[in-house]
């Protein structure tokens, strides 16, 4: 079966932030939001992007978007290059690519009504006149499951759910074929994370969509993405599908994400919390970033940055533990756990049937 074709490849991506002493002094620092990331996304597929707080997953995203300008590196977008594009040109891209933030009340307009709301970006984008932006609004309640009633409504008649809803039909009012959502579902309950995460899957096999969908949650992830790209201090440190994620993790710092599932507490209903913070980013980090939160981490850890390791076609892990000749360690307990809970369908029901197909 040949690969689907490319529709976003970022390369050596960097985003550093200036710190200066002074209005007008020269940056002193940088915070290294974003360290040399390359990626590559393909049509029709859900790549999560999974980390902790300030791990550099947002800041990503809109680089990419180039919501925020990159301090060096490319994004090509459909084989045009985002990066260098003049404002004409990125303004025809970004109907292709729309996002959907984490707060869906702080996204939406308070005083505008949902039929402005939906009609706004297919009139910016000038894809027809007012009525067709009208009637177009209409069709993007019935896709996401609101009434026609709600064109008249305001933002503050909707629950939290509904809210998101609203977003990812005004997401879809220019028919883009990227859409990225950052932390869009983090906010709401349990029970309608998973109303939405299903409506999202179902608007993506009707339209072909694209997805990056930027998550803390590891059981969203298995919900919804095909590939992860694991992040911390500004960089990918592991990239796999999600299979090869959940059943083969390489790197420790994914070890310690995984046995934080809230599925995988202890009997008495502890769960696991990785030790220690996430390192400054204004400073340079010498050798592995998590090397300090690490009970793997071996001397060269400190010392010197592991490079890009290849575990198979489609995962690579920056960890020494997978150098020929690191000593063999056992794996967590905790995750030896967590595959029983997969094969028992407690809570990943769609790695559950993978894995049964692999037996």
């Amino acid at each position: 079966m040949s690969e689907r074709p490319i529709l976003l490849q970022a390369d050596h991506l960097k985003k550093w932030f200036p710190v200066r002493k002074g209005v007008f002094s020269k940056a002193a620092q940088y915070v290294k939001a974003v360290d040399d990331v390359s990626l590559v996304i393909r049509e029709g597929e859900t790549l999560g992007i999974v980390g902790e707080s300030g791990c550099g997953k947002s800041t990503l995203a809109r680089t990419m978007m180039r919501l925020i300008e990159p301090t060096e590196g490319t994004v090509l977008f459909q084989g045009q290059d985002l990066t260098s594009a003049d404002k004409e040109s990125l303004r025809r891209m970004r109907r292709d690519i729309q996002i959907i933030f984490q707060d869906p009340y702080a996204s939406l307009n308070p005083r505008q009504r949902v039929s402005d709301i939906l009609a706004e970006p297919f009139l910016i984008h000038k894809l027809g006149s007012r009525e067709a932006a009208m009637k177009r609004a209409e069709e993007l309640l019935d896709l996401v499951g609101l009434s026609q009633d709600s064109m008249r409504k305001f933002p503050h008649e909707f629950s939290g759910g509904q809210r998101q809803r609203l977003c990812i039909a005004r997401a879809l009012s220019v028919s883009p074929k990227l859409i990225v959502c950052d932390e869009c579902v983090s906010a709401l309950d349990v029970s309608i994370q998973a109303q939405v995460l299903n409506l999202m899957l179902d608007i993506q096999e009707k339209f072909g969509l694209t997805y990056i969908f930027i998550t803390h949650d590891l059981g969203v992830v298995a919900s919804i993405a095909d590939k992860v790209a694991v992040m911390y201090a500004g960089e990918i440190i592991e990239y796999a599908t999600v299979e090869e994620i959940f059943y083969e993790p390489c790197h420790p710092y994914t070890w310690s994400l995984l046995s934080s599932l809230p599925q995988l507490a202890d009997d008495n209903g502890k769960l696991f919390s990785i030790p220690g913070t996430p390192p400054s980013l204004y400073t340079p980090v010498v050798g592995d970033a998590f090397a300090l939160r690490s009970d793997y981490a071996m001397q060269i850890d400190f010392e010197e940055k592991a490079p890009q390791f290849q575990v198979s076609d489609t995962h690579w892990a920056k960890t020494w533990l997978l150098h020929e000749d690191a000593p063999k360690v056992d794996k967590p307990a905790v995750i030896q756990n967590l595959h029983e809970k997969i094969r028992a369908n407690m809570g990943f029901a769609h790695l559950g049937d993978e894995e049964e197909g692999n037996a």
